[in-house]
């Protein structure tokens, strides 16, 4: 009977021992889900703040595409103004070369006008009527020829600003070509970023949701130890009541 008895009492004390492990087990894990719940907040608030940066890139992408396309068509009607400005120069020129043919022909009908002129005059009264339409001819050949080089005075200035204006043209164009090709590598940049933004956002959900499961495990950990601790208190209990049984026993055998 005693050694029933004290192989009760070593059973309580390992049930006492068993609930101060417990015990402190459950301080531990209860400490650690605090610290993981913390955690697991603060990384959905990273999570939202990623997914706010991957939205922002998601824009600002969206953007560069519409300003590269932009930019692209810009450099379409440059390129188109720059075509146009070339072939107005090239009609100036030719142009240019027209009013150079009539002031030739200006000339040469002052020298047949001139010619015609002096051979009426040899004539005498029979080549009279004949000079006066030679003065006639000569005079139109003489405003011709003015109006020729005004008017090829006012080519040259045009073809002057024309050149200018082509010239400007074409740097624009070489500009803008640049604009594009910048754009463009922003336009790149900014969508490598979005991408790695929103690969970011993948990794920091699936690691908060990691998270949220060791959560959820460690809380399952902690409803373990208080079942044992429950348990143990269980076996504690029966093991006093036992207790108290065999002493009872022991008095009454005494006695007899």
């Amino acid at each position: 009977m005693r050694g029933i008895t004290t192989t009760i009492d070593q059973m309580a004390v390992s049930s006492d021992d068993i609930a101060a492990e417990n015990h402190t087990l459950s301080q531990q894990f209860s400490t650690q889900a605090e610290t993981l719940n913390a955690t697991n907040t603060a990384m959905e608030q990273i999570a939202q703040r990623v997914r706010e940066s991957a939205e922002h890139a998601a824009s600002a992408n969206s953007l560069a595409r519409q300003t590269s396309t932009a930019a692209q068509q810009s450099e379409q009607v440059v390129s188109a103004v720059v075509d146009k400005m070339t072939e107005i120069n090239h009609t100036v020129h030719r142009m240019g070369e027209m009013i150079t043919m009539i002031e030739s022909i200006a000339f040469q009908t002052n020298l047949l006008a001139l010619n015609a002129s002096v051979e009426a005059a040899r004539a005498g009264n029979h080549g009279r009527g004949f000079s006066g339409v030679a003065e006639e001819v000569r005079t139109l050949a003489h405003r011709s020829a003015s109006a020729a080089r005004e008017i090829k005075g006012l080519i040259g200035d045009s073809l002057q600003r024309v050149e200018h204006g082509s010239t400007l043209a074409t740097r624009a164009g070489t500009a803008m070509q640049h604009v594009v090709g910048h754009v463009g590598d922003v336009a790149r940049l900014i969508e490598h970023i979005s991408a790695s933004s929103d690969a970011q956002s993948h990794d920091v959900d699936r690691f908060s949701r990691g998270m949220g499961e060791m959560d959820a495990m460690l809380e399952r950990d902690v409803q373990h130890v208080k079942g044992v601790a429950s348990a143990s208190a269980n076996l504690r209990e029966k093991a006093r009541t036992l207790r108290e049984a065999m002493s009872i026993s022991l008095v009454e055998r005494d006695l007899n």
